[in-house]
């Protein structure tokens, strides 16, 4: 029985990863991704890049000291497109981290996952790169 059922529920598991990446370095908008017909996760509406470039104020301490990376910020879409509990899973430093959190938080409701035709919460990464111009 156990067999039966980890055959038809880990395919279904791993057609259900919710990954997007969002870079500010002129990185395609993510495409709508269909999974087996029935679930569209969830994406921003618009360009993100162009978003968080409007939005993004380099942190001056980083900036002086020269600080950049990658932040990979987690969050949870819910049924109406709005954003919770955005956590940093990939820390560059407290004001370049604080500043990922600002801009995620400044962001308007998202597409939320469809499943089935029906709205439904979803989770996945955003990925906000600093990068200091010479």
């Amino acid at each position: 029985m156990y067999r039966t059922l980890r055959i038809f529920l880990l395919p279904a598991l791993l057609c259900y990863n919710t990954g997007i990446r969002a870079q500010t370095t002129g990185a395609t908008k993510p495409a709508l991704v269909r999974i087996q017909g029935s679930v569209i996760k969830p994406h921003f509406k618009g360009d993100m890049d162009a978003f968080i470039k409007a939005n993004m104020h380099y942190p001056k301490d980083a900036l002086r000291k020269h600080i950049q990376g990658t932040v990979r910020v987690y969050i949870n879409v819910d049924t109406h497109g709005y954003i919770h509990n955005a956590e940093v899973t990939h820390h560059v430093c407290p004001s370049i981290d604080e500043e990922a959190l600002r801009i995620i938080g400044l962001m308007p409701p998202w597409e939320p996952t469809m499943l089935k035709g029906k709205p439904t919460k979803g989770r996945l990464s955003i990925d906000i790169v600093f990068k200091v111009k010479k």
